[in-house]
This record gives C-alpha cells, structure tokens and sequence, in this order.
C-alpha cells in the first residue's frame, strides 16, 4: 500500500464507519426475518446474509486497520490524521482545535503540522513495507 492509498484510506475512514453501521442494521433486519421466515425465503435470505456479511467483514477489516495504524502514532501524530484527514477539518479549524487541547503556548505552526502529519504517513507506510518484507 502506498502513501497515497494510506491517505485515502484514512480520509473514508468515517465513511467506511458508517457503512459498517448500516451493514450491521441490515444483518439485523435479514437475521430477524430469518427467525419466522417461510419455505420460500430461506434460500433468498440466507443469499442475503451472506452478501451482507461479506461487505460488513470488509467495512470491519478496514476500519479496524486504520484504528492499528492510529495505535502507531504518537499523541500529536494521531490527533492531526485524526482531526485532518479523517474528520477532515481545514487546516485553521486543525490549529484551533490544537491550541484547545494543548494551550496556546504549545501551538504549531500549519507548515509544522502538515510535516508533523507527512511523517506520520511514512511512519505508517514504513510500517506496512516492514510488515510485508518480513
């Protein structure tokens, strides 16, 4: 996986969230049709389930790879993916929430933050080359 598609991995992170929801909704509805269903249905509901359950599983392996990536960042690291590339906040509203966090006196730079979040990335993608080296 390159930066790029990292990138893009993390900015449909919430998205990616959401779908997962509204697949476990759905699972829901079909495995409680399937409690009381009739004759005819079965074989449509259990197509239906299994069509669901292999989106839901792909949503879920997405998403709980991003939260691996996350665990890998430190503090400030991870507090600018998160705000910026998956809350997708501007980079202004990113340095307010910063200084709210941290204080004032803490502050960074949009130049800092944006090399602080690039070496996040790399420290992602030179953990994924590692992984798949070994």
């Amino acid at each position: 996986m390159d930066k790029n598609e990292i990138v893009m991995t993390l900015k449909n992170h919430r998205s990616t969230m959401a779908k997962m929801r509204s697949l476990e909704g759905d699972l829901n509805k079909l495995l409680y049709a399937l409690v009381n269903p009739d004759a005819v249905m079965v074989d449509k509901l259990y197509e239906a389930i299994k069509k669901v359950v292999i989106q839901y599983y792909a949503a879920r392996n997405e998403v709980d790879l991003v939260n691996l990536w996350l665990c890998l960042l430190y503090d400030d690291e991870r507090f600018l993916v998160s705000k910026h590339l998956i809350g997708g906040l501007t980079w202004p509203h990113v340095i307010f929430e910063y200084e709210t966090r941290w204080g004032k006196e803490n502050g960074r730079s949009e130049r800092t933050m944006k090399r602080t979040q690039a070496m996040a990335i790399d420290k992602i993608a030179s953990h994924l080359e590692n992984i798949y080296k070994g």
